[in-house]
């Protein structure tokens, strides 16, 4: 786990609200190939940053994603396995910037 203390956005009502603190987790990539670097889990929504990405990460929202997936990417980053398979096969354009 990084120890500096992240901002994290959270969306209610299709909203962007700016006011919850997490922190942010080194995605442990058991596979060893995986572009993911780090991610946040909200309320709401997982944040995930990519290798020689943007500085942002990519949200991916449950009002964009649906329940069943915002779970399967919990669990996926959380066990740091299959996390960039399931993006790219499920949810691959379902982020916000």
């Amino acid at each position: 786990m990084i120890l500096r203390l992240q901002k994290i956005i959270l969306i209610q009502d299709g909203k962007l609200n700016f006011n919850k603190y997490t922190f942010m987790e080194s995605y442990r990539n058991l596979s060893g190939t995986s572009p993911i670097t780090h991610f946040e889990i909200a309320d709401n929504s997982i944040s995930v940053w990519f290798k020689g990405g943007k500085k942002n990460p990519y949200i991916y929202p449950v009002y964009k994603i649906g329940n069943y997936h915002f779970q399967q990417l919990i669990q996926k980053a959380i066990s740091g396995k299959g996390l960039s398979t399931y993006i790219n096969q499920n949810v691959r354009n379902d982020f916000i910037k």
